[in-house]
């Protein structure tokens, strides 16, 4: 009976990678981010032979976040100059491969915590069925940098989860793998909280941090010596504003736990589950779950002291933040699920 269980959740799975597959192939991206953002980057690397440092600086564009790292669109120009043209179709249809890898490092990554296949299949078809996932795997979203952050993060959380200690090839991996999040992304570099709640001494757990740090930096110093503008920036905020900021984050970011239609009821799941289940592995109570903690805050912060309005910037973000940090939250919300259930 099992057999045929696993079997039929492996179709179900297979059944959403073709969705998303069908979605990267006859639809065009709807998202604001790939058009302004990554796309033109690209396209602007590709027609420049370089750096695209006349469009980053031209203040026409600066709606596609010229501040921004440039690795991802530094990524989606080698395949223009591979293909000797600029053609999104190429990049689209990298995505659907990207969502059955997050899949797949979602059931390896359970099934180290588990050790049971049917139990790790199960979570992993229902992990496949989120919305942001699935829209960012293919259907309109694809061309985002959500799923590939989301992707390194499935690493880092599998990294954990199958190794028994820290050796210097594993320390090696976690530092690179940040530090690709980071220029990815800005916010990539929150991950680098791991290493303050790793088992190492304290002089590898600050080197860990600043190596994670050195590409973060170096970009700063590029933005800064090229003088290129940013679309937005933080500001010390008034303490009149603090409260209705705060107000604004929590209200929105459980307004989105709620959209039954991007998380079903996973939400609700997961925060009775936190109540009903204390944490006995280890490795989540003293890594993962303060890890998370401490990337929750951080992302909190960014949106406290943004120089643009914190409702619309969080309400149109609130689903990609919790996609990117899903592998985090979804490990713990497994873990302690799983700890619930009857065993033979």
């Amino acid at each position: 009976m099992q057999k045929i269980i696993k079997s039929f959740l492996i179709i179900l799975i297979s059944i959403n990678f073709l969705y998303v597959l069908s979605g990267a192939i006859n639809y065009r991206f709807t998202s604001i981010d790939v058009y302004s953002i990554w796309l033109p980057k690209a396209k602007a690397i590709f027609y420049e032979k370089g750096l695209p440092l006349n469009f980053l600086k031209d203040s026409q564009y600066i709606f596609s976040h010229p501040q921004y790292p440039l690795f991802l669109p530094l990524t989606f120009s080698i395949i223009y100059f591979i293909i000797g043209r600029v053609s999104e179709n190429f990049i689209l249809l990298l995505y659907p491969l990207l969502y059955l890898l997050t899949i797949i490092l979602a059931y390896k990554t359970i099934l180290s915590l588990t050790k049971s296949e049917l139990f790790s299949l199960l979570f992993s078809y229902i992990y496949s069925m989120f919305s942001p996932l699935l829209a960012q795997g293919g259907r309109l979203h694809a061309g985002s940098a959500d799923i590939i952050i989301t992707l390194i993060y499935w690493f880092l959380v599998f990294i954990l989860v199958s190794r028994k200690k820290i050796t210097n090839p594993t320390f090696i991996t976690i530092v690179i793998l940040i530090s690709i999040a980071s220029q990815i992304k800005q916010e990539g570099i929150f991950a680098a909280a791991l290493f303050l709640f790793l088992p190492l001494n304290t002089r590898k757990k600050m080197s860990g941090i600043l190596l994670s740090l050195l590409p973060t930096i170096l970009w700063k110093y590029f933005i800064l010596y090229y003088h290129i503008p940013s679309s937005f920036g933080l500001n010390l905020t008034n303490l009149q504003i603090l409260p209705f900021r705060l107000y604004v984050i929590f209200i929105y970011t459980l307004r989105e736990m709620l959209n039954i239609k991007n998380w079903y009821i996973f939400w609700p799941v997961f925060w009775l589950t936190v109540y009903l289940q204390k944490e006995k592995n280890k490795l989540i109570l003293k890594t993962i779950q303060p890890t998370l903690i401490l990337m929750v805050v951080l992302f909190s912060a960014i949106y406290i002291f943004a120089s643009i309005d914190t409702t619309a910037y969080i309400s149109s973000s609130a689903d990609r933040i919790l996609l990117q940090i899903s592998p985090f939250f979804f490990t713990v919300f497994v873990n302690r699920l799983y700890a619930l259930l009857p065993k033979r």
